[in-house]
C-alpha cells in the first residue's frame, strides 16, 4: 500500500440538509475521487433527500443527520445540536480528518472547535461562499 493509499477515517460535515446542491455535490465528488481505503461518514444538520442519500450510500458512505427542520428551529438549537453530534461522532469513531464544507461561518466555527477539542482529527475548513462582504455578508455586520 502506497503512502497516499493509507487508510483514513473521514468525517464530512455540511450545514444544511443532505440534498443535491452545490456544496453537497462537491463533497460527493471528493468521495468518488478518493482511494477505496478511505472510509467516510457524512454529517448534516438537517434531514436527507432520499434520492441523493441513496447515491451517497452507493459509495459506502455512512450518513448521520441532526434531523432538524432548519426552518422551524432557532440558531441556538442548531449550534447545540451540531456541537453535541460532532462531539459524539468524533469520540465514537476516532476520525483522522474532519472536513467542514459550508459558507455558514458560525456553523463552521462550532464544528471545527468541537472537533479540535476531541484531540485527534486534522481539520479542513472549506467554503465557496458567494455572499459579498459589502451587503448581507458576515463581515458587513461589524460596520
Amino acid at each position: 500500500m502506497g503512502k497516499m493509499d493509507k487508510e483514513k477515517n473521514i468525517l464530512l460535515v455540511t450545514a444544511r440538509s443532505l440534498i443535491r446542491h452545490g456544496a453537497q455535490t462537491s463533497v460527493l465528488n471528493i468521495v468518488k475521487a478518493s482511494p477505496s481505503s478511505y472510509t467516510f461518514t457524512w454529517y448534516c444538520l438537517g434531514t436527507e433527500d432520499k434520492a441523493f442519500a441513496e447515491d451517497v450510500r452507493q459509495d459506502d458512505v455512512t450518513i448521520v443527520t441532526g434531523g432538524l427542520d432548519l426552518f422551524s428551529c432557532n440558531q441556538k438549537t442548531q449550534y447545540q445540536t451540531v456541537a453535541r453530534d460532532i462531539w459524539r461522532l468524533c469520540h465514537e469513531n476516532k476520525y483522522d480528518i474532519v472536513h467542514v464544507n459550508t459558507g455558514l461561518v458560525k456553523f463552521q466555527a462550532v464544528a471545527l472547535l468541537v472537533s479540535m477539542l476531541c484531540r485527534g482529527p486534522e481539520r479542513i475548513a472549506y467554503s465557496r461562499n458567494s455572499i459579498p462582504f459589502t451587503s448581507a455578508g458576515f463581515l458587513s455586520r461589524f460596520k
